[in-house]
């Protein structure tokens, strides 16, 4: 029984240790919306997570035989 004890203990331990993490701050002139969930909690997020992280490139290709 006491060795169930120590290991809640070091799980307890370890979770403590673990949510005193340092966190980044944010850059003062990040800009910042309002937001309403699907369940109507409203939340504040950052406009560049709005942004789609992935960019579409069109080039348009010509056919061969184009005069340019």
């Amino acid at each position: 029984m006491k060795s169930w004890k120590n290991f809640a203990f070091v799980i307890v331990l370890t979770a403590l240790i673990i949510s005193c993490g340092s966190y980044r701050q944010a850059p003062e002139d990040t800009i910042k919306v309002l937001a309403v969930t699907s369940k109507g909690d409203t939340i504040q997020l950052d406009v560049n997570s709005l942004r789609p992280r992935v960019y579409q490139t069109i080039y348009h290709s010509y056919p061969y035989y184009y005069n340019y």
